[in-house]
């Protein structure tokens, strides 16, 4: 066997390894993942978990391709160059991970979006991408017709993005404005993409109008890593400020009481959620302006105006403020990072919850215990079967105690002498 053959057979081993392995990779995901159409209707919590956990593979894919490109398994001639020698690898990882990045927005927005867009998206990515791979087997003229096929998907797919900014606002915000958390994740989607094709023209697989093949390949590379990198970090960025805001939140928001004496569960109901809620935006918005210290001031400027959910902070105008003695440049930094929690910190899963419960007034005061059903010996019994079992046992339990404490008391006064009943005692 020659040297020649023993590299083949090492190269078809490899490669048949390679797609088995990758297989299996896939299965495993398949197999140990929710649908994305239940992971879209899910909370945000989720959804932000999930879309770290793609991250991770994105850094891995990209991590293997480029060591891959190390080697000369993926060299590919350009047709019609002087010997010009490309990575097949670099576009393979590109179809790899750049849907993974598309469905990540989409997960992020949710139900807001609609269902087929976690299809379409990808897709879209993948058809922009196969188009730019195989311009590396076509000659010149073919190359520039695949290429402006290219461009027409790739500004359907950006026109997507943009129209996703707009539905995930509610029209509040465009590519242009805005200062959601999702539109910033697509701004930098798209902003570090576009430089993509540019790049392509200028290099020798499009017009050849730069040569310098160290030079082009040193692009690539840092067009590649500014793009995932940017993407990734502001994703866990995202994921972060969301963890932390929840967190906020869910501390500032007081805690149950229960009155004993009454001999009945009662529980605050001065709207939690709301008072919380603006709680944590005043906490969070005197941080970002540096006047953390003063936090507790507005908060109790807010107790005495009455003010204590935030759409009344929203409602309120510069004459308000001014009769009522109320900082008006606060106010206004105040409204606007309310309407970003509104946007960011929405759980439709939650909301739609709360709004049930509004509907049936549960948890108010009137229904201190709640709508659950208990199971007993006799079958389920509703809320006011519940309180009568519990007042039966206590009054039970009183009288049971009282006839002790009476069969204590007749024993502590019979005589020494006296013989003792030999009867235990409570008979």
């Amino acid at each position: 066997m020659t040297s020649g053959d023993g590299e083949q057979a090492n190269l078809v081993a490899q490669v048949f390894s390679s797609i088995f392995f990758a297989g299996v990779g896939i299965w495993l995901v398949l197999q140990n993942s929710s649908k994305l159409t239940y992971l879209q209707k899910s909370s945000l919590e989720k959804r932000l978990g999930a879309c770290a956990f793609i991250t991770s593979y994105i850094a891995c894919f990209s991590s293997f391709f480029n060591f891959l490109q190390l080697t000369e398994v993926d060299d590919v001639t350009l047709p019609g160059t002087d010997n010009v020698v490309v990575e097949f690898a670099r576009p393979v990882e590109w179809i790899c991970t750049c849907p993974l990045m598309q469905l990540i927005l989409v997960l992020l927005g949710g139900t807001k979006l609609p269902e087929n867009r976690l299809i379409i998206m990808p897709l879209l990515s993948v058809i922009v991408l196969a188009f730019g791979a195989s311009t590396l087997f076509v000659s010149q003229t073919f190359r520039i017709v695949l290429y402006f096929f290219g461009v027409i998907f790739c500004g359907l797919m950006f026109f997507l993005n943009q129209q996703h900014i707009v539905t995930n606002s509610g029209r509040k915000e465009s590519f242009f404005y805005g200062d959601s958390a999702f539109r910033k994740a697509t701004v930098i989607l798209v902003l570090t993409w576009f430089p993509f094709p540019i790049w392509f023209l200028l290099s020798p697989e499009g017009f050849n109008l730069i040569t310098n093949i160290l030079f082009v390949k040193c692009g690539w590379s840092f067009l590649n890593i500014l793009s995932k990198f940017a993407f990734i970090f502001y994703i866990q960025r995202i994921k972060d400020d969301y963890f932390n805001r929840l967190r906020a939140k869910r501390e500032c928001q007081p805690d149950s009481y229960f009155n004993v004496g009454s001999g009945a569960m009662k529980m605050s109901d001065v709207n939690e959620n709301s008072t919380s809620e603006l709680h944590s935006v005043v906490m969070e918005t005197m941080c970002f302006l540096g006047m953390a210290h003063n936090s507790d001031r507005l908060c109790r400027l807010f107790l005495h105006a009455g003010i204590n959910t935030p759409d009344m902070v929203l409602q309120l105008t510069q004459d308000q403020c001014r009769r009522d003695q109320l900082p008006w440049e606060l106010i206004c930094a105040i409204q606007r990072r309310i309407n970003i929690w509104r946007m960011e910190m929405t759980d439709e899963a939650e909301l739609s919850i709360e709004n049930g419960e509004r509907h049936f007034n549960v948890g108010s005061s009137s229904d201190a215990f709640g709508p659950f059903m208990v199971h007993s010996g006799g079958g389920w019994m509703n809320n006011e079967g519940c309180k009568e079992l519990l007042e039966q046992m206590i009054q039970t339990t009183m009288d049971s105690c009282s006839r002790m404490e009476e069969r204590v008391s007749q024993g502590m006064m019979q005589s020494p002498d006296s013989p003792r009943d030999p009867r235990p005692l409570g008979v």
